[in-house]
């Protein structure tokens, strides 16, 4: 992928972000899916933990949703894969278990109650 693509594509999702996280501000939402659908999702906090990322506060980040930053580097690897195979197969492993890290992360946080 060449360079100028890469990056407008790059600040079109953070753009993309951004407005989502101002749009939940707006409507006074900590969470889309609870608020919808009544029940905690895996990624419940995970806004408020990018949020507190943003601000480099690393420690309320981690209490609000401690795969934050795996997360946030499986969607970049995601995102902007190349298309060479090998490429192509490590990020796809490494999303696949980064979001299996996610949902695990999930059940102990629904068994402990500690899901903010």
């Amino acid at each position: 992928m060449e360079k100028s693509k890469f990056v407008r594509n790059n600040i079109i999702y953070l753009i993309i972000a951004v407005l989502y996280v101002i749009a939940l501000g707006i409507f006074n939402i900590d969470c889309l899916i609870t608020y919808v659908f009544k029940i905690p999702c895996p990624a419940c906090g995970m806004t408020r933990a990018l949020i507190s990322l943003a601000k480099l506060n690393f420690k309320e980040s981690f209490k609000y949703h401690p795969m934050a930053v795996p997360l946030l580097a499986a969607i970049f690897l995601g995102l902007n894969y190349n298309e060479k195979p090998l490429h192509k197969k490590w990020v796809k492993y490494t999303v696949i278990i980064i979001s299996i890290l996610v949902f695990l992360v999930y059940i102990i946080r629904l068994i402990s109650g500690t899901i903010p």
